[in-house]
């Protein structure tokens, strides 16, 4: 921006052709070349873009509705200013073409567990959990059980949702190191209303202490299923 000091063309300040004026608060002038307007393209990699960032937001601010999940999420060490531009930035790179994976996170990196037998109900969400690793040092913690519900296939009589996403949370202390423990998460109404108008979900769990620091998680673990309508 150049300051404007022989102004034979008078007081300016706006648009002219090319050059925009800006007049400041101690009576000077400066100009610059007006850059135009971006005009939005419509090719399949641009609009596939958008959709796959428009689609990364929802996730992270799923993700980020969670309170132990933003919590662990804001304290790791994941560039970023804040919890939720560190799920955006981790996550968008992980998408399968528009859409969620199973190699999405909803947690960054921490101890592992096996998980069977999942179940997903328009009323709640049910899965069996053993620990892997470090069971000794996790036993009788108890841990909130997060999850988060990605939807697709929405059903043809049912009013799109512009938040095609669902959370739910519960309880999980490991008791046993050689055995399975049911873990089950109710939805509350409006989550409950989200699932009901989708026939496919794409499951994501993750295992959270923040009773005190270092706080202590799981990493993050997903699985795709069908609805089952009740």
């Amino acid at each position: 921006m150049a300051e404007l000091v022989n102004k034979i063309i008078g007081s300016a300040r706006g648009k002219v052709g090319d050059v925009v004026f800006k007049r400041h608060k101690n009576g000077k002038v400066f100009f610059s070349t007006h850059k135009g307007y971006n005009e939005i393209s419509n090719s399949k990699k641009c609009v596939d873009n958008r959709t796959r960032f428009n689609r990364a937001v929802n996730f992270a601010k799923a993700v980020n509705s969670l309170p132990e999940l933003r919590e662990i999420w804001k304290y790791s060490s994941i560039e970023g200013r804040s919890a939720y531009t560190k799920i955006m930035s981790y996550n968008i790179k992980l998408f399968h073409d528009t859409n969620p994976a199973r190699t999405n996170k909803i947690c960054p990196p921490g101890f592992g567990f096996h998980a069977d037998n999942f179940v997903i109900t328009n009323n709640s969400i049910s899965i069996d959990i053993k620990l892997v690793q470090n069971f000794k040092e996790l036993r009788n913690i108890k841990f909130t059980a997060n999850f988060v519900v990605a939807l697709s296939e929405r059903k043809p009589d049912m009013e799109e949702f512009s938040f095609p996403y669902a959370v739910a949370v519960s309880e999980y202390t490991p008791v046993l190191d050689s055995e399975f423990q049911n873990v089950t998460a109710i939805f509350n109404t409006f989550e409950r209303d989200n699932v009901e108008a989708y026939t496919k979900a794409m499951v994501f769990i993750a295992l959270t202490n923040i009773d005190a620091k270092p706080y202590i998680h799981s990493s993050s673990l997903a699985r795709g299923m069908d609805i089952i309508q009740t």
